[in-house]
């Protein structure tokens, strides 16, 4: 990463757009209403995400060529012998998981608790 970047980023890290809306009143609404929103969409991406990575991992076979053939046979395999690991997403993480808890570290950030 070029120096300049880098030296952004460690910028961006000492700032806190929560700290400067809970020193100006004004700001506290609209801040809210932005983190509603992305809660919102979170909300989405976890039901999306269950629905066409999780129920589709264990649902679909794919044709014989396909690069991922032998993850969906292991999948089938699971199914059949019950023995079903959680569909896993980045790092290894369970999906359903990781997407729960960034939405939940969303819904913290409300200043007013409205939900």
């Amino acid at each position: 990463m070029p120096g300049k970047h880098q030296e952004y980023l460690a910028y961006l890290e000492t700032k806190s757009v929560r700290n400067l809306v809970l020193r100006n009143a004004a700001l506290r609404e609209p801040y809210d209403m932005a983190v509603l929103a992305l809660k919102k969409l979170r909300d989405e991406h976890l039901k999306i995400a269950c629905l066409y990575v999780v129920s589709k991992s264990r649902s679909i076979s794919l044709p014989g060529g396909c690069p991922v053939n032998g993850m969906m046979r292991r999948l089938e395999g699971e199914k059949v012998s019950g023995n079903i690991e959680p569909v896993r997403g980045t790092g290894g993480n369970e999906l359903s998981v990781l997407l729960k808890a960034g939405r939940d570290a969303t819904n913290r950030a409300l200043l007013k608790k409205l939900m």
